[in-house]
């Protein structure tokens, strides 16, 4: 698991940009020493959800200790995001995304569920 959270990280990439207001994790982020005031104005100079991109590209350097640490966080504030990592599910459809606006995105697994659920017309 040491490496595999890199790849957890970017394989969830886009379930993050859809669920994720960097703002709400920003004290948490800070507090908890995941990052440093000088990470947080890089991520701060970005726009929209390339915000969450430069989180998660620099969680990835950070180590398999605060990556455990970030899922803490998670856990509290967007616990289904551990869900969507950990179990695969995608994240609740009616989910605010990181620009503050309800997420119309759908990704393909869920569209795929959708389209083999419908059973018999």
């Amino acid at each position: 698991m040491e490496e595999d959270y890199k790849r957890i990280l970017d394989r969830h990439r886009d379930k993050f940009r859809q669920a994720v207001n960097i703002e709400r994790l920003s004290s948490s982020l800070l507090i908890s020493h995941i990052l440093s005031e000088s990470d947080w104005q890089i991520i701060e100079a970005e726009i929209g959800s390339q915000r969450v991109d430069r989180l998660l590209d620099l969680l990835k350097t950070k180590g398999y200790d605060k990556f455990k640490r970030f899922c803490v966080i998670l856990e509290t504030t967007y616990p289904y995001m551990l869900n969507c990592m950990f179990l695969g599910m995608d994240p609740p459809k009616d989910l605010y995304s990181g620009s503050g606006r309800i997420s119309k995105n759908k990704s393909k697994h869920s569209e795929r569920d959708k389209e083999g659920n419908q059973g018999p017309k």
